[in-house]
Formats: structure tokens, C-alpha cells, sequence
């Protein structure tokens, strides 16, 4: 399935004229005044279809080049897309805008079919959130009446489009199933075997889409046929993924055999049990002396509790600036949110080498109470975890990412759930995701955090002393706490005197070092991962530049290494060895940043015999 978050209602388009009302269920139409519009040939419409289904999402050149071509593009295949752009922008005008990361077309639920479904939905939701349970129902009936025949039907041979059509249709279902369980406990059981009869069979493996079958046909008397369901949808898990049923559907069973009604369903939002646990966590510990990072918290915070937005966040940044313990201090901050829990995953070994999705899907199906028992193939294995994830509202956090395709792999198929990602890259290839990138601390939270490990007496015995020594940690997380952990074990060492050795030092990354917290172990370990290439563009920055660096200078060093340098420039940013600040944008340059110990771990190798 292709894991990709979908449309956002936009909220900035600019007020335009004609009546605009796009249309994907059913097939796709737009009409403008009244009037069906030609959409061209169908590589056209299939742009269209994307940019629809992603609508107020950025889509990059090359997602439009792989959909229309898949693994074998023409020479001519962006130039193709441009034509095709540039005929959609005809019937679109300013709605279709372009910007270095793609095309982005930008609808509002007035004229868009799939952004009315959504936004229906939400009110519906609302409105049981507050105590509205027949106003919910109405919404929610509202809303699967829009569903039509589903989305796209003539594209449903096209891989991307039709991944993200089984992500539209994952989702309808996650709305059949919540009006029919209201629509049950107001006994409207005919209007649920109505609803459902084209559902319940083809979807033997959504237990709760069972639950709900099972229990109206007990409901209108069918008993035999809600036991013989039951079975069937037993087999089907087993066949599938190698599992039993869930506590509720065994529950089910048991009752109809006692010859007992069902009574009122689970709740939609009830946490479900979990192999005989009511709830997964597998969290580290918060770290008691967290600071800063507020506005990356709250933006974080927000964006994982909210139902609206994208629903994965990407935590990306250099060495030591404190990804992990943001994600985890956030991630503790909303146990409420996720009734089925919180899980962190490595993806990465001690030594910093990149996890296979094999052995990461069989630590995720230990953590999950699914077991590690040998399965089929990979495929397999992911079906289990997106079948098992799918009814239940998880905090899955993925640390230490370098792979953009384990990422992608595990990302839910169902927005109940949300992603945390961390990594040192900033994996540009995920899409529909929201972006934070942690600020280096400032000079107040790096003494904060040293006079938590510390303590703020010893901190205020010598404060001046106390600030220069925060500043030779250059707003590196990493790096204040080493130097609070060294300095609560060198309890009879005066502040001043600690200054001195570190303005003395011959190396401050040797200084750097407390245990198995280590500066230049943590880049050592990431410059060997880096390519061939990308160690020799470092390598040669640190060589001929001081930070910050020119645009021009930058182009003019890499020029000497390679016949690609605004490639190879790219591929430094990516992997957050450069970074452009906020000020530091102008009419006439960019000035990139390299973080401090990168730049002097780059000096130390430069000056040591060989290659490092």
C-alpha cells in the first residue's frame, strides 16, 4: 500500500471566481459554472487524479514522472509533465501553483467532493466529542452518501492511485464502522445489513467491521449466520496473519452459543486489549531535566493529538541536538491521546548502522504481543502489523531513521494512529508529512540545563564562568550534557577551573566525551556512513571554508570534486551537514551553516595522515 497522508481542507486560497466543483467518486469530472470540463488525453487526467487526491499537498516532479511511467520514463518525461501542468493551470489558473518542490493544487471543501466528505466527517466527530450522538449520526449518514461508487474507478489499474485509493477506502470504512455502531445502539440494525452487505465479506480481516456484522445479524434474529460469519472471519485470520481473533469478536462467539444478546457495542474510541494487555508502552523514560524546545513541544504536541493535519512528524537535524529526547518528551506528554499505547522502534543499531525492515518488523510484532514467529515474507509480516494497528489509536515513534523506505513501510495505513520520525537526514522523500527541525539551544536553556545536572547553587557560585562554558558547547544539546555530566562528577572542581581546561584544551572534542555520551564517536560513526562522495564534499568545505559559507564559495569547492556541485550541494543539506538559518537569506546569497563539532571534526580529519 502506498503510505501517504491525503488532501487538508486549505484555508489561504485566494478568492476566485468561477464556480469550481472537482469530483472524484464515481470518476473524475470538474465542472466550472455548471459546465463539465475537457480534462485531455489521460496521462493528463492522471496528473490531475494525483494532484487531486493530495490536493493542498505539495507533489514533487519526480512522484508525477513514476506515476505516469512507472520504471521506465521517457527521456522527455519532465518535459512532458510540464506540458500537462501547464494545460491544467488553463482550467485551474492560480489554484495550481509551483514551487521548487512541485506542484501543489489548492481547493477548499466548496469545490472539491473528496474535501466535503472530510470535512463532514470532522463535524460529525465534533459533534459526538460533544454529546450530539443523533446530530453525529446524521453527519456521518450525510457523509456515505457522498462515497458514490468510491474514488477513481478508471484509474484503479495505476499503482500510486490506486495505493492511494485503498488509503480513501480504509478510511470510508473507519467512518462506515463508526455510524453503523451508533446507528446498532439506537437499534437501527436493518439500516446497518443494508449499509454493510457489500462490505462484510470483503473485508474479513477489519474485526471491528466483523463485530459490527455479527452483532446486527444477532440483532434482527440471524444467529446461525452470525456464527457461521464468525468462523469465517476466524479462518481468514489465521490463513492471513496468523492470528486469533480479538477479545471482543471470541467474546461475541461465546455469548451467541449461551444464547445471550449482545447488547451495546465498544465504543469507536475504546482502547482495545492487546494479547490480554490492555494498552502497549514501551517508552524510555522522559528525561527529568528536559528544557527548551517549547515551540517544537507544542507544535509537535499539537499536531500528534489533533485528528485534523498529517498526522506524521519528521524530526530531523545534525548530531546531538536532541531529537530523541524531544520525541519522547512529547510522546509522554499525550498518554491520553492514545489509548493503545506508545511504542518506539530503533532503526538503528548501537553502532549507528541502519536496521533491515526484516529485523525491525520482528521487534515490532515482539513489542505488540503479535510474537516473533517466523512469517511468510516481508509482506506478510507488514499485513500483520497494519491489520493489527488498524482499529486501534497508536504513538508509534521511529527513531534514528536513515532509510526512507523502512519509514514508509511502517507508517499505519489508517489515520487513527500517529508517526514520530527522528533521524540525522532529512528523508525529503517522505511525503504529506509535517517538518520539525530542532533550534540549537540559546545561551539561557543551555545554562538551564547545566544547572539541572549540576544544581543551580554550583551554577550560581560562578555564573559568568558558567555562561562561558555553555558557549564552548555552541547550543549542542549533546554537548551541555556531557559537560553537566563531567561537571557532576568532578563535584570539587571550581567552574573557573573547568573553564580554563576547556580554553586550554588542544581539542575540545576531546573534552566532549562523558561515558558512552561522545561527540566524536557519534560523528565518527556517521561520516563512515556517509557515501564516498559526500565524505570528499565535506572534507573539501572544511578545507577551503570557514562557516558561515558563501553560496558561490560552496559551489566554487565542490566544483573541484565533481561536475554536479548544486547536486552534491543538495545532498549536504540532506543530511544536515549544511543548513541555511533564518537570517540568513538575501537578495544576493545564502549563506549555509555547519554545525560547530562537525566543522572541527572535519578539521581533525583533514589534518590526520590518510584518509580518515
Amino acid at each position: 500500500m502506498t503510505e501517504i497522508m491525503l488532501p487538508e481542507c486549505a484555508s489561504d486560497h485566494p478568492e476566485l471566481t468561477e464556480f469550481f466543483d472537482c469530483r472524484i467518486f464515481g470518476g473524475l469530472s470538474v465542472w466550472i459554472d455548471g459546465g463539465k470540463v475537457d480534462l485531455g488525453g489521460p496521462k493528463q487526467q492522471l496528473v490531475l487524479a494525483v494532484l487531486l487526491c493530495l490536493a493542498n499537498s505539495t507533489v514533487s516532479v519526480d512522484k508525477l514522472v513514476e506515476t505516469l511511467w512507472s520504471d521506465e520514463p521517457p527521456v522527455t518525461a519532465r518535459k512532458n509533465v510540464q506540458v500537462y501542468i501547464s494545460k491544467l493551470r488553463k482550467i485551474f489558473g492560480k489554484r495550481l501553483t509551483h514551487s521548487l518542490r512541485g506542484y501543489r493544487l489548492r481547493l477548499g471543501p466548496a469545490e472539491f467532493d473528496l474535501l466535503r466528505f472530510e470535512q463532514s466527517v470532522q463535524a460529525g466527530r465534533d459533534e459526538m466529542r460533544a454529546g450530539n450522538r443523533e446530530t453525529c449520526i446524521g453527519l456521518l449518514a450525510g457523509s456515505l452518501e457522498m462515497w458514490d461508487d468510491g474514488p477513481l474507478p478508471e484509474f484503479i489499474g495505476e499503482p500510486f492511485v490506486s495505493g492511494l485509493v485503498e488509503l480513501l477506502t480504509a478510511r470510508f470504512l473507519a467512518v462506515l464502522e463508526d455510524w453503523a455502531e451508533l446507528e446498532l445502539d439506537r437499534g437501527g440494525y436493518l439500516q446497518v445489513l443494508v449499509e454493510l452487505d457489500k462490505f462484510a465479506r470483503d473485508q474479513p480481516l477489519r474485526e471491528r467491521c466483523a463485530a459490527i456484522w455479527i452483532r446486527a445479524l444477532a440483532d434482527a434474529g440471524r444467529v446461525s449466520e452470525a456464527l457461521a460469519h464468525y468462523d469465517f472471519v476466524r479462518r481468514a485470520l489465521s490463513h492471513e496473519l496468523g492470528i486469533e481473533p480479538s477479545r471482543r469478536l471470541a467474546d461475541y462467539q461465546q455469548r451467541l452459543l449461551r444464547g445471550e444478546r449482545l447488547g451495546i457495542a465498544v465504543p469507536p474510541a475504546a482502547g482495545r486489549p492487546v494479547n490480554g494487555m490492555d494498552k502497549v508502552n514501551q517508552l524510555p523514560r522522559d528525561l527529568p531535566d528536559f528544557v527548551g524546545k517549547v515551540v517544537e513541544v507544542d507544535a509537535v504536541v499539537a499536531e500528534l493529538a489533533s485528528d485534523q493535519g498529517c498526522g506524521v512528524v519528521v524530526l530531523s537535524g545534525p548530531v546531538g541536538t536532541g531529537k530523541t529526547a524531544l520525541a519522547v518528551h512529547a510522546a509522554h506528554l499525550l498518554d491520553a491521546s492514545f489509548p493503545d499505547g506508545r511504542v518506539l522502534l530503533e532503526l538503528s543499531t548501537l553502532q549507528g548502522r541502519p536496521k533491515s525492515l526484516d529485523t525491525v518488523l520482528d521487534e515490532l510484532m515482539g513489542i505488540i504481543g503479535l510474537g516473533r514467529q517466523p512469517v511468510h515474507s516481508t509482506a506478510h509480516a507488514l499485513a500483520r502489523w497494519r491489520s493489527w494497528v488498524l482499529d486501534r489509536r497508536l504513538l508509534l515513534v521511529l527513531d534514528a531513521a536513515d532509510r526512507e523506505d523502512v519509514v514508509k513501510a511502517l507508517l499505519p495505513g489508517s489515520r487513527r494512529s500517529r508517526v514520530v520520525v527522528t533521524s540525522r537526514r532529512r528523508l525529503s522523500g517522505l511525503e504529506s508529512v509535517m517538518r520539525v527541525e530542532p533550534a540549537p539551544f540559546g545561551s539561557d536553556e543551555s545554562a538551564e540545563l547545566l544547572g539541572r545536572i549540576i544544581g543551580a547553587d554550583r551554577l550560581h557560585t560562578d555564573s559568568s564562568a558558567a555562561r562561558l562554558i555553555v558557549d564552548h558547547c555552541a547550543g549542542l544539546p549533546l554537548a551541555v550534557r556531557i559537560t553537566g555530566t563531567r561537571l557532576s562528577v568532578l563535584r570539587h572542581v571550581r567552574l573557573g577551573d573547568y573553564l580554563d581546561q576547556l580554553v586550554n584544551t588542544e581539542s575540545i572534542l576531546g573534552e566532549m566525551a562523558a561515558g558512552d555520551l561522545d561527540i566524536r564517536s557519534r560523528y565518527e560513526r556517521f561520516y563512515l556512513d556517509l557515501p564516498q562522495p559526500q565524505r570528499a564534499a565535506f572534507r573539501i568545505l572544511v578545507a577551503r571554508l570557514t562557516p558561515p559559507f558563501d553560496h558561490a564559495a560552496v559551489m566554487g569547492a565542490l566544483a573541484a570534486i565533481t561536475r554536479s556541485p548544486g547536486t552534491m550541494l543538495e545532498s549536504l543539506l540532506e543530511c544536515c551537514l549544511l543548513s541555511v538559518p533564518n537570517d540568513a537569506l538575501d537578495d544576493r546569497s545564502t549563506r549555509y551553516h555547519m554545525p560547530d563539532f562537525a566543522y572541527l571534526y572535519g578539521r581533525e580529519l583533514n589534518s590526520a595522515p590518510g584518509e580518515a
